[in-house]
């Protein structure tokens, strides 16, 4: 699970590649897109399936919603500050504007992967 969110801080920093030449840019946002998406496939049913492990039968759902209510605020959090420091940026430019919003998103998705390594628990393998 750990690697999802490394993939996508990847994809996300090879996005932020606004300074290149913009054939090469295009082949890199493909190429970033499928990392991003591979990223997201390690990372989204892990996730999911460790919400819901450890619930009683009768409180998979219940588990399953709080963990999807906590996804979508997250995510509508990241957008509105994502958004704002565009914004911030936008009078150096439409380019560094761009590029420095997504490197906030690839270091949240590196604080993500850092806090699930420190607080999910470990597989005992005795």
């Amino acid at each position: 699970m750990m690697a999802g969110p490394v993939l996508t801080a990847i994809a996300i920093a090879l996005i932020s590649c606004t300074f290149l030449e913009k054939a090469l840019y295009i082949g890199v946002v493909f190429a970033s897109n499928v990392l991003f998406g591979l990223g997201l496939g390690c990372y989204a049913t892990p996730s999911t399936d460790t919400a819901v492990a450890n619930a009683p039968e009768n409180k998979i759902g219940v588990a399953s919603g709080i963990y999807k209510m906590g996804s979508s605020l997250g995510g509508a959090m990241s957008i509105a500050v994502t958004a704002s420091l565009f914004a911030l940026f936008l009078p150096l430019g439409m380019a560094h504007a761009a590029q420095y919003a997504l490197w906030f998103n690839a270091v949240l998705c590196l604080g993500a992967m850092a806090v699930s390594a420190l607080l999910l628990p470990r597989a005992s393998h005795s």
